[in-house]
């Protein structure tokens, strides 16, 4: 008989969007491989790093057709590599997850849906890039749980929006930045809100406060995608 270990799926993981973020993601699954199953022990994965430049580009133009592309292409490329299934290792790219569910076989495992399972409270504050609050990426998966989103307002938004493409996808974590994410947990307290919701990956770099806890959007997709790669175990 083989042993669990070996029958591990191989996960298929769209990263770059940052790097910070899939080292982040990396360092989480093979941690909670190796707790799971032991010392030596790691996830068998495949890891398509796409340019984030470009990315972003896309993103600034509103050109997320192209976004949907790369995604798309990424995708394949996995799974003709041998992957099993996909995570996209990003918040706000999910906004064209529909693309690279079309374009593959294999499941695609959501942050939107893996995050809002995770989230306890009624009514939580959802931080992230302009790009996933203004198209209201989180808000389906949240309200079909009986959870009320609730947002910052437009200029803290976009002071928000500014440091994480400036300085948190580059791994720069400045004073200002945290006191920023703090004045964030603030507005979310006063309007009644009992959590905060990272949706944007890189914002656990920043997020120092005590003010309100937080919802790591990484941690849960972490823990779904885990749940896959042991699911054939």
């Amino acid at each position: 008989m083989q042993k669990p270990e070996r029958m591990l799926r191989k996960a298929g993981l769209i990263g770059g969007m940052s790097w910070e973020t899939t080292a982040m993601y990396y360092r989480l699954l093979q941690k909670q491989t190796q707790q799971t199953f032991g010392s030596g022990v790691s996830l068998p994965c495949l890891i398509d790093s796409l340019p984030f430049h470009e990315v972003t580009t896309y993103q600034h133009d509103g050109d997320w057709d192209a976004v949907g592309r790369m995604l798309a292409d990424s995708a394949v490329r996995l799974e003709q590599s041998g992957a099993r299934f996909i995570g996209i290792l990003s918040n706000t790219v999910h906004l064209r997850i529909r693309d690279v569910e079309q374009a593959v076989s294999i499941p695609v495992m959501s942050i939107t849906e893996a995050a809002a399972a995770a989230v306890s409270a009624s009514r939580i504050l959802v931080l992230g890039t302009s790009f996933t609050v203004d198209h209201r990426l989180y808000d389906q998966a949240l309200r079909d749980r009986g959870i009320e989103p609730i947002y910052l307002p437009a200029p803290l938004q976009q002071d928000l929006h500014k440091k994480i493409f400036s300085e948190l996808t580059s791994g720069i974590v400045t004073a200002d930045t945290e006191a920023l994410v703090e004045r964030c947990a603030r507005h979310g307290r006063d309007a009644g809100c009992t959590s905060m919701l990272l949706g944007c990956t890189e914002l656990e770099l920043a997020a120092k406060s005590d003010i309100l806890p937080f919802v790591s959007t990484v941690q849960a997709h972490v823990d779904r995608l885990f749940q896959e790669a042991v699911s054939g175990v």
